[in-house]
């Protein structure tokens, strides 16, 4: 993992599958239908006589005029043309809601009471009325000697959920980039790649965890949340064990550490995937009593696999805050101090949240986890808590230079957010003409059409970027003196507007150093007081060097002669 070009192949590949992955799940949830019926993957008890997934929560559900609503409690039998006995078969169902075509018949004259046609045979299971889609549902009730069946709203999600994810991916998403160009600049450096993969699977881990219930139904999305949720609480850990430097603990058998932190996920992603594929094999042999009940028994083994590791999260997360205090008690360079100080005050902030939501999945019984999987209030916990974390790294790399990153922040990105607005201006005037062209799809509403603006117009963003470095890497090619130039230029104006500012001196010192001496890559290290811990001020080159080390008494001794 040390060699640089290695290192810079694995950000290639990582950063545009992990912003596309977020984009794809942004795009799936703003333009997803919503019945406003939330299951989870067990039911609370057995022994009904029909077979179904029992309703846990009610949030927007709204029936048609004059059609019965289900109650939280009722198993839902069938969601339109698909039956539903397990939560996988519900998924799928609401999956399949997405692109469902309105069939024969399915267009009602204004006015029509749909109420007065359910069962009869009349009318298809998904109708549109005054330009609202309907969709049949069958449910049953303790107490009821037959199923009943009922139209609902399909609906948009509410805005605040969508809006959420939205504001969050685009806060977290700079830091992710600027993480990204940290590590191609110094591929060396073992806590900048830490921070880099923690980044990752952060924004997979949340991007997909705000809205499980609507990918549950697609692998394909399916399968990177749970790569990114399991490794995120030991990615977390262990980056905060090696910065700003390495804790103790982990330096005597680094191996053993390292192995036993990380095999929990191993085998946490390699049983949850397992289990997803045996689930979804079960699915391809239809809806039998044999095959539900194997279904039934995977989900639950699922459930039970996803609240173990919600423990062992919890646990991760204590040991972060432990390590953090053990940092800002340890650390004398006045920089890092700053900074752990900052992230540690984040972590005891955001403990609360996050506290609030293993309370809910752990303690309130079968209502909590109701409010813990999709309830306003997690979302909420968990969106403020990685804010928290974010205003730290933002204060971190600003005013603290946090790992160094300021050194890519430089006057020049000034002029690149200013030519990034009018990028952006041209992206909204793109992603509107294209939303324009499908303005006659009715299966979109006004919602929907809002936020698939917003992901169009960062994609087109996206793509416009990549436009602009193919095209400065042409440049690069065809006007190599002419860019040498510019580059040269570029440094004298950098030296003269960071000529307070030590590191920035020491870069440009060693990088006059290196062209003269002629070497490959050159490192300055300084040592503040008494100290005996010399902390990396600059590089120049590719070098594989540690961010800091502990001088021995003669090599002091030689130093200070």
């Amino acid at each position: 993992m040390s060699n640089p070009k290695f290192v810079r192949w694995i950000v290639v590949i990582t950063v545009p599958f992990v912003v596309l992955y977020c984009v794809l799940v942004l795009g799936l949830v703003a333009t997803s239908p919503d019945i406003g019926i939330r299951c989870l993957m067990t039911n609370r008890k057995s022994g009904s006589p029909v077979t179904g997934i029992e309703i846990r929560a009610l949030p927007h559900l709204v029936a048609a005029r004059g059609c019965e609503a289900p109650r939280v409690g009722d198993l839902l039998l069938r969601l339109g043309e698909y039956r539903t006995p397990t939560f996988a078969d519900f998924a799928e169902a609401f999956s399949a809601l997405r692109e469902a075509p309105i069939p024969p018949g399915g267009r009602q004259d204004p006015g029509t009471d749909v109420s007065e046609l359910v069962g009869t045979g009349l009318i298809p299971s998904l109708v549109v009325v005054e330009g609202q889609r309907l969709v049949e549902i069958e449910f049953w009730r303790d107490g009821w000697n037959e199923p009943r069946r009922s139209y609902v709203r399909v609906q948009s999600l509410p805005l605040r959920e969508v809006l959420l994810t939205f504001v969050w991916f685009l806060c977290a998403l700079p830091i992710f980039l600027l993480s990204a160009l940290a590590v191609w600049n110094r591929p060396f450096d073992r806590p900048v790649r830490l921070f880099f993969a923690m980044s990752a699977v952060t924004l997979g881990a949340f991007v997909g965890g705000f809205h499980w219930w609507v990918i549950a139904g697609r692998s394909g999305l399916t399968v990177p949340f749970i790569v990114s949720g399991t490794l995120l609480p030991v990615v977390l850990l262990h980056f905060f064990l090696s910065y700003p430097r390495v804790v103790p603990i982990t330096t005597r058998r680094p191996e053993v550490v390292l192995a036993s932190m990380y095999a929990v996920p191993a085998v946490a992603i390699v049983a949850m995937t397992g289990l997803l594929v045996y689930i979804r094999w079960l699915q391809g042999h239809g809806i039998t009593p044999e095959v539900t009940q194997q279904m039934l028994a995977a989900l639950s083994v699922f459930r039970k696999g996803i609240y173990i590791y919600l423990a062992f999260a919890g646990l991760c997360f204590v040991l972060v805050l432990v390590v953090l205090g053990y940092n800002v008690a340890t650390t004398d360079v006045p920089t890092e101090h700053n900074q752990m100080k900052w992230i540690f005050w984040a972590g005891l902030v955001a403990a609360v949240p996050i506290g609030y939501t293993l309370y809910l999945a752990f303690l309130c019984g079968p209502a909590g986890q109701a409010r813990f999987s999709f309830g306003w209030e997690s979302r909420l916990s968990m969106f403020l808590a990685s804010m928290c974390f974010m205003l730290a790294y933002g204060v971190g790399i600003v005013r603290y230079k946090l790992m160094l990153m300021d050194q890519i922040v430089s006057k020049g990105m000034v002029y690149y957010f200013a030519s990034s607005g009018i990028t952006l201006g041209f992206a909204v005037v793109i992603a509107a003409a294209v939303l324009l062209a499908g303005t006659r799809n009715p299966l979109l509403s006004t919602q929907q059409s809002f936020f698939l603006i917003l992901i169009l117009t960062l994609v087109v963003v996206i793509l416009l970027w990549l436009r602009d470095r193919v095209q400065r890497t042409v440049d690069r090619r065809f006007y190599r003196e002419k860019y040498q130039l510019d580059k040269a230029l570029q440094k004298i104006n950098r030296a003269i507007g960071h000529f307070a500012d030590r590191q920035s001196l020491a870069q440009r010192m060693i990088g006059s150093c290196r062209d003269v001496l002629r070497v490959q890559g050159m490192a300055l290290y300084v040592c503040d007081g008494g100290s005996s811990d010399f902390q990396l001020l600059a590089t120049e080159g590719e070098m594989r060097v540690p961010s800091q080390f502990a001088a021995e008494p003669p090599l002091l001794e030689a130093l200070q002669q």
